[in-house]
């Protein structure tokens, strides 16, 4: 419950401090003396974005801050869990500058405007003119038959199925499709695969192939230097004969100077090192045979390999292979794809009976309640003076699933005897529209526990009888809820147990609004003056005395 609001430096309230108690309180002032302000600074402390331009011309910063009396398990389990110390009562302080910043603070820590709408969702319900609208909405319409037939624990599991259902079936089209596609790509990419293991890429080695080719292709050539190789070093004169004639040469000097026994040591060593050559020469020279057949065969291979390997773009051996597994990978997901596919269509069935099941009962329990729920709204819309009013919650099932189970309603409404309800939107005036509103948030704030509900002239397009009946049944709610309502009529505010009216005054050349308590016989000339006007006469105050006691 809302114990004291507190403003600076908004529109055109300088400083503001009004304490609120339990019960219904009314608040009447004259056309833009700024009960509106009081609305927009409300919605600042439930997080609703900040209009900057409603900063004041005092300083660079605006402040609203609200005092909560607390006594729900729900407000202690959400200070904890989002690690805000408990406080009672609980102040909310909402700040905004001109320099386009706002904070947010719940018992002074700093709170973003998402934690801060979750809050106010549970503190206060702030009902304007225009929200008479929702009523054509057929979204709202359903949230109300659920919130009053008492079903929105059950509608709210159901909505957790259905999205994890929606989630399973897009992923499941997903997967029929990836899968399609695949298929599509499948025998293409078996021709491929089997183009590749022909080239048995792990066990051959393309480059030694390309290297052997290459050797057989010139055996002539290469046996040809293997001969005169050999034949150089062993021919009669050659360079053998040649280096054993040097060593002995040098042979009668090998004593006289070091470096001549070190020469003729090297020039063994290079003897010893041609006769090696010539020997290996002449073994590689036999082992080398011209077999044209295999010329053939690994020419063929090698131009395979080399055609497979522009085909696919590839430079090399190693670039072929990555590019078969590749395939090899994707020829295999399929089955692995098919597989969860397959699963998930066994969820996905086992999912939509659950919420067929679910949605079905909802259905079902819909109309169970729809017809003693449009009874309630009827009794409370004859005490407000719409008597031969016909409200029905027209229900159909749909062969769909869908955000609301299986259910498509239509709120029926006629307020004339003998005329068939037809669809709210179409039927109903505004002062009905704000009569039907009235009713459904006297039935749900007894369900909700809202503790406290603001309305913002909620008596529109109603005068005379039907305003006083208003204003009793917000007082009504007002015993077990903190009511605060804005109005023009002296019948709705008369039967307010709290009075505040809005003013402006001119100071120092600025127009400033103030907001001040009515007590006793300020209450009655307040009535009074809604009543008759700015002249305020005897048997106007005599009227709202009595209006007020009625």
């Amino acid at each position: 419950m809302l114990s004291h609001l507190s403003i600076q430096n908004f529109a055109l309230i300088d400083t503001l401090s009004l304490s609120f108690e339990h019960g219904y309180s009314g608040i009447t002032g004259e056309t833009g003396s700024g009960k509106s302000i009081l609305l927009n600074a409300l919605g600042l402390l439930i997080g609703d974005r900040a209009d900057y331009g409603v900063i004041g011309s005092k300083k660079d910063k605006s402040i609203v801050e609200g005092e909560f009396k607390v006594n729900t398990d729900f407000i202690t389990s959400f200070l904890l869990d989002h690690d805000i110390d408990f406080a009672d009562p609980m102040i909310i302080r909402r700040e905004i500058t001109k320099q386009g910043k706002s904070r947010a603070f719940i018992n002074d820590t700093p709170v973003n405007l998402q934690v801060l709408r979750a809050l106010g969702a549970h503190l206060i319900y702030i009902h304007s003119q225009y929200n008479t609208l929702e009523l054509k909405d057929k979204s709202f319409q359903m949230d109300l038959l659920d919130e009053l037939a008492d079903l929105k624990p059950s509608v709210v599991s159901y909505q957790e199925k259905f999205h994890q259902l929606s989630h399973k079936k897009a992923t499941l089209n997903r997967l029929e499709k990836e899968i399609a596609e695949r298929k599509a790509k499948a025998d293409y990419n078996r021709f491929v695969l089997n183009e590749l293991e022909s080239l048995d890429l792990v066990q051959r080695n393309y480059e030694q192939i390309e290297q052997d080719l290459n050797a057989l292709e010139h055996a002539t050539e290469i046996i040809t230097a293997f001969s005169f190789t050999a034949h150089t070093i062993q021919q009669e004169g050659g360079l053998e004969d040649q280096i054993a004639l040097l060593k002995q040469g040098l042979e009668k000097t090998k004593n006289l100077h070091p470096s001549i026994q070190e020469i003729q040591q090297r020039i063994q060593e290079v003897q010893l090192e041609l006769k090696d050559i010539a020997e290996q020469a002449q073994d590689q020279q036999e082992l080398i045979d011209i077999h044209p057949e295999k010329i053939n065969q690994l020419s063929q291979e090698l131009d395979i390999f080399n055609r497979i390997c522009l085909k696919y773009q590839c430079k090399n051996q190693q670039e072929l292979i990555d590019f078969e597994q590749d395939i090899a990978s994707q020829v295999d997901q399929i089955s692995e794809i098919e597989t969860n596919f397959e699963i998930l269509q066994k969820e996905v069935a086992a999912l939509s009976l659950e919420c067929q099941h679910t949605a079905e009962s909802l259905h079902q329990n819909r109309i169970d309640q729809s017809e003693k729920i449009a009874q309630n709204i009827s009794s409370i819309l004859h005490e407000l003076k719409l008597p031969d009013t016909s409200i029905v919650f027209a229900l159909e099932s749909s062969p769909t699933l869908h955000e609301h189970g299986i259910s498509e309603l239509k709120l029926l409404f006629s307020a004339n005897k003998g005329v068939l309800p037809i669809e709210i939107e179409k039927a109903a005036s505004g002062g009905e529209l704000s009569r039907v509103m009235l009713a459904l948030q006297y039935l749900i704030s007894a369900k909700k526990n809202m503790p406290t509900l603001f309305f913002d002239e909620i008596d529109t397009g109603v005068s005379g009888e039907v305003a006083l009946k208003i204003g009793r049944l917000l007082n009504k709610m007002g015993e077990h809820a903190q009511i605060i309502a804005i109005s023009h009529l002296p019948q709705v505010v008369a039967k307010a147990k709290y009075h505040y009216q809005v003013v402006k005054h001119e100071v120092e050349g600025r127009t400033q609004t103030f907001v001040k308590e009515l007590i006793g016989v300020q209450k009655v000339e307040e009535i009074a003056r809604l009543m008759s006007g700015e002249v305020i006469s005897a048997e106007a105050i005599q009227n709202a005395k009595i209006l007020m006691e009625s």
